[in-house]
């Protein structure tokens, strides 16, 4: 059995981006997106959104995994859902910081309002808050 998550606990799961991206990548979440850098090494770097306890997402250089021996590039095709206070607040917010923010936020037969932006190495970033009952 696991213990609950703390600040002091590792994260319960960290995916890891393999990317030829890495240093755009590290700007884009960093001075676009406003995380917060949990590790900032030369070939690896995970990251948390203003808030969390615990870093979200890590990123690796394709040339510096040598532990894990010949890895595939990411080639996108994954989505993470973050949650956000206000899709449409941050839209604007990324809007103005030159992000590709297509139709901006869209309402979700599931219940929650969901901006959808794409990262430098693929990842598509889904934020989304719940709508009124």
């Amino acid at each position: 059995m696991s213990n609950p998550a703390s600040p002091d606990s590792p994260a319960p799961s960290l995916p890891m981006f393999v990317t030829d991206a890495f240093a755009q990548t590290r700007t884009f979440y960093v001075e676009t997106l406003g995380w917060r850098l949990v590790d900032d090494l030369e070939d690896y770097l995970s990251l948390a959104p203003a808030g969390a306890a615990h870093p979200e997402l890590a990123f690796a250089r394709t040339d510096k995994l040598v532990q894990f021996g010949e890895l595939p590039r990411f080639r996108g095709g994954v989505v993470v859902s973050v949650a956000t206070a206000d899709a449409d607040a941050l839209s604007e917010t990324l809007r103005q910081r030159g992000v590709d923010v297509g139709e901006g936020p869209q309402d979700m037969p599931w219940g929650v309002r969901s901006l959808v932006i794409r990262d430098p190495s693929g990842v598509i970033l889904d934020f989304f808050h719940p709508l009124p009952s």
